[in-house]
């Protein structure tokens, strides 16, 4: 391969466009600036620049470092033409088997801004957030496991005293209901809500309490018990989604499309249908395979009316609105300061995969991306982190970095 310093291909190219092309002195010196921006930008790397670093994930670094400068789409736009029509000059001479600069998107499309890119740790907050405790959360789950597993009735459990209660040991002594052994978990179930109890500043000794310290009566038990069954589902909905969304990049429409039969648990792998009607596979990862296995076991709560997999309160399909009303309402919840959309997490999926060194091809086929172009975008983000898996792999980068 000719790996000649770079400065000495553009300067033949230059006499080449003065003298075949006749280029006006205008386009020659527009090209010569552009050119050499290019190799300014690799000198401080390797001196001189090969032409080994004519590559197309050079290119991508350098607009990318552009975008983030401030540069407008116009200025974008010339490099990207003076960089393809050297390109193209080293083609026609046999120099490169093929333009690495072809490969780069048009300038409506180049290195745009991304909305809403999270970082790892917001993105891990947000689809944490379904997982945080609610205000009643340790009184209902007490409630519906004493109701479920010891089979008190809610006129029982609303006549307990808590004088009448011993957490510690597992054992109920009422006038209500004959002396009980509590199961484990619903007595450490109890204890966690006698804990919680004391916040409810109590107004009576009544065992169970409403959230302003009064007795809850049967009627409030029999709701609350009902409220913890729906919502334990729900909530186990919402981090299945916002994981799947997240964990595997799907668009908002794939995500409520999917059915469990889709779902391949034992290897996190989902099946979904992307645009056009194209199907793919794509990997989950662990954490998302292991909420959707546990929205799974609760689904049936929700009474389904479709074969869809996630369900609105009622039943039904969950729709794409309904989706970016609960990514909104849990962005807010876990304190992120800016708007957050069902995509940003798609954006922040590719993104950080991006960052970790994986393949831009791979990605695209995770995204389900037509075109290499598309998913390109991404290279703004991720420009510290691309340098550093070039160097370190590209065999012509190590052979510079032994030398120096």
């Amino acid at each position: 391969m000719d790996d000649r310093p770079l400065t000495e291909l553009i300067v033949e190219y230059l006499a080449w466009l003065e003298g075949l092309k006749n280029a006006s002195p205008h386009t020659l010196r527009a090209y010569r600036t552009e050119l050499y921006s290019f190799v300014d930008h690799l000198a401080p790397f390797v001196e001189p620049v090969p032409l080994s670093r004519f590559v197309a994930l050079e290119l991508r670094i350098y607009l990318a470092q552009r975008r983030q400068a401030g540069e407008t789409d116009a200025t974008l736009a010339r490099r990207r033409a003076a960089l393809g029509s050297f390109g193209r000059w080293l083609v026609k001479r046999g120099v490169l088997a093929a333009n690495p600069a072809k490969s780069l998107p048009r300038t409506k499309n180049l290195l745009r801004p991304l909305p809403g890119v999270l970082s790892v740790e917001e993105a891990s907050r947000l689809v944490e957030t379904p997982r945080a405790p609610l205000p009643l959360e340790e009184r209902d789950r007490a409630l519906t496991l004493l109701r479920e597993n010891v089979g008190l009735s809610p006129k029982v459990l609303a006549k307990l005293k808590v004088g009448e209660v011993d957490a510690g040991y597992g054992v109920i002594d009422s006038k209500a209901c004959r002396e009980l052994r509590l199961p484990e978990p619903a007595r450490r179930a109890l204890a966690g809500y006698l804990k919680f109890r004391e916040t409810l500043e109590p107004k009576s000794e009544h065992l169970f309490l409403n959230g302003n310290g009064w007795p809850l009566h049967t009627r409030g038990v029999v709701k609350a018990i009902a409220v913890y069954r729906k919502g334990r589902a729900l909530r186990a909905r919402d981090s299945a989604l916002l994981e799947l969304l997240y964990g595997a990049g799907l668009r908002v429409s794939e995500a409520v499309g999917v059915g469990a039969e889709n779902l391949d648990l034992e290897r996190g792998l989902v099946t979904v249908l992307g645009k056009g009607g194209k199907e793919r596979i794509v990997p989950c990862g662990e954490t998302a395979a292991a909420a959707l296995a546990e929205y799974l076991e609760l689904r049936e709560l929700l009474r389904p009316q479709t074969e869809r997999l996630f369900l609105n309160r009622n039943g039904g399909p969950l729709t794409d609105r309904s989706v970016a009303r609960l990514v909104k309402d849990y962005a807010e919840k876990a304190g992120i300061g800016r708007a957050v959309s069902p995509h940003s997490l798609r954006h922040s999926f590719a993104t950080h995969l991006l960052e970790a060194g994986v393949d831009l091809r791979l990605i695209q086929e995770m995204l389900g991306h037509a075109s290499l172009d598309t998913t390109a975008v991404y290279a703004r983000v991720a420009v510290g982190r691309w340098r550093e898996v070039y160097d370190r792999a590209h065999p012509r980068a190590r052979f510079q970095q032994r030398l120096l």
